[in-house]
């Protein structure tokens, strides 16, 4: 995980790495950290004009913010 958020760090135009972020947060049940890191993938898709990847990303924090409300 430290090796993407350093990547991130370096590079936070690389979309891919905030998606990949993202699930590793999610799997470890950093669902705040998780949202965060997809938002700033989706902002860096739609910088990029990625529509494919934004959509995909903003699925993924519609889809943890919904976990996260519970029942």
């Amino acid at each position: 995980m430290m090796h993407l958020e350093d990547l991130l760090t370096d590079h936070p135009e690389h979309v891919p790495s905030h998606h990949q972020l993202a699930l590793m947060y999610a799997s470890l049940g950093r669902i705040p950290e998780a949202v965060e890191a997809a938002k700033a993938g989706a902002l860096q898709a739609l910088v990029q004009g990625d529509r494919k990847a934004r959509a995909e990303l903003l699925e993924l924090v519609a889809g943890l913010t919904d976990e996260d409300d519970g029942p």
